[in-house]
């Protein structure tokens, strides 16, 4: 009868132990799943905000590139006015 007692708490040492290794099993894979999932959102938020500086640098060419252009036209202009009211 000891022995069957013995045998049956035995069994249940090594039910208990088998759970507790699933269950640590269970929380490295949910650790490691959060950690990529993590990983992927920070690198699409760097995606983006590149993207978004690319954008910003853009419009800034733009910008200086149409003030350049303005600049130009408006040299050009007082030239050709100055010139003018030389000749006359």
């Amino acid at each position: 009868m000891e022995e069957k007692l013995i045998l049956e708490s035995n069994d249940l040492v090594t039910i208990v132990i088998a759970i507790v290794v699933l269950l640590l099993l269970m929380a490295l894979a949910l650790v490691i799943f959060f950690r990529f999932a993590r990983k992927k959102i920070i690198e699409k938020e760097q995606e983006k905000a590149a993207l978004e500086i690319n954008h910003q640098k853009r419009i800034v060419q733009a910008t200086i590139q149409t003030q350049e252009e303005e600049r130009k036209r408006i040299a050009k202009d007082l030239h050709d006015d100055i010139s003018a009211k030389l000749n006359v």
